[in-house]
């Protein structure tokens, strides 16, 4: 098979100041089917790109506060351009983020959730569309959703955010929704929250954009549920659109908005893996009666396999048992009632399952390094037995 051949010699680079293959494996996709040669060598470290590249165009996406150097340098080279985020000045190719955050809406309200908090942790272009599209959707479909602006985030950094996160989920009543475009801030708060006794998804659910190369959405302690981006098709247009440019053709629109591949579930949506139905029907049982009297037995049963294969799947799976597995909810469960502070301790022991005081108690100076009621008392107060 002949390797295409180079129309009218054209080349075209890729700059970003943050990897994305799959924008370049669209790029690359168009221009082997029409001839024109690719440049990535700059898609991973854009700010390593040479003075004067050499291209007939370039398609580029730069969006760190940071990177004024290397958003001057493009600026100044004299060839056409597509930009893959809004910088105002040449033709755009982005992604639907404020279609991405009605997505995000939309799978709060199937799952349950009508009370969102949506985090808008900066005035960058992705945020603000994002944040907008969930409340608007929101809005449309009768939920309550509550804005944490730019205003209020913005001058916090990471750790500021989690603890005002935080601030604000002890205010709500619970399943409480959480949506924000970063899966690396979100991580930073699903760890807050799980140390704090919260349960996700039970308590908490989050949806994010599934956007980074490093996958912090799938390998959170909690998988959270991600919009996917459709990041081939971006490349692809936008390097279409570049083409016609260079070819003195008519571009119907300077703005192309692509539409979201769909959404990724998983567990923090409460979404359980369709592809083991052992897990998924013993972890809904667990989850939907861990305050009752429940024991192994009743898991094994409600799942309708055989209790070596049930407990096969949880210690491949979790890494712990189904017996381990119902008491640590229990125990999540009751740090978030004493935090609480209006119980009496016997009162939680039995409003978290557990089957007597006595028994409660141990368990929990076991596996905390103090009792209840000490706990409690280090949280700001006492109920007392």
């Amino acid at each position: 098979m002949k390797s295409p051949v180079r129309e009218n010699s054209l080349e075209i680079g890729v700059v970003m100041d943050f990897p994305d293959p799959d924008v370049v494996a669209g790029v690359r996709s168009y221009c082997d089917e029409n001839g024109i040669a690719v440049d990535a060598r700059w898609s991973v470290r854009g700010d390593w790109v040479v003075k004067e590249p050499g291209w007939d165009g370039v398609i580029y996406k730069i969006a760190s506060y940071t990177a004024d150097a290397l958003r001057e340098r493009v600026k100044g080279w004299q060839i056409k351009k597509v930009s893959l985020l809004p910088d105002g000045e040449n033709d755009l190719v982005s992604h639907d983020y404020y279609l991405a955050g009605g997505m995000a809406a939309d799978e709060f309200m199937a799952s349950g959730v009508q009370r969102v908090l949506v985090l808008n942790y900066s005035s960058a272009f992705v945020d603000n569309y994002y944040s907008k599209g969930c409340m608007d959707q929101l809005y449309r479909m009768g939920a309550s959703p509550k804005m944490l602006d730019t205003e209020e985030l913005e001058a916090y950094g990471v750790s500021g955010v989690v603890s005002l996160v935080l601030q604000e989920i002890k205010k709500e009543s619970f399943p409480l929704g959480l949506c924000s475009a970063h899966a690396g801030i979100m991580m930073s708060v699903e760890k807050a929250l799980l140390a704090e006794g919260y349960r996700i998804p039970e308590d908490v659910q989050a949806v994010v954009l599934d956007k980074d190369i490093q996958e912090t959405s799938a390998l959170s302690p909690v998988p959270m549920t991600g919009i996917v981006l459709d990041s081939w098709m971006q490349g692809y247009v936008a390097a279409e659109m570049l083409h016609k440019r260079l070819a003195g053709e008519e571009v119907k629109s300077n703005q192309v908005y692509i539409t979201p591949k769909g959404i990724k579930r998983r567990e923090s949506t409460g979404h359980l893996s369709e592809n083991d139905p052992v897990m998924a029907k013993a972890l809904s049982f667990i989850r939907a009666n861990y305050t009752q009297a429940i024991g192994v037995s009743d898991v094994v049963e409600a799942v309708g396999a055989s209790r070596r294969v049930v407990e096969m799947r949880f210690r491949e799976i979790l890494d712990r048992g189904i017996g381990e597995e119902i008491n640590r909810l229990r125990m999540e469960a009751a740090k978030r009632l004493l935090k609480e502070k209006k119980y009496k301790v016997a009162e939680i022991a039995d409003m978290a399952g557990f089957s007597s005081l006595h028994y409660f108690s141990a368990a929990f100076k076991r596996q905390f390094g103090c009792s209840p009621r000490a706990y409690q008392t280090r949280q700001g107060g006492s109920s007392g037995f």
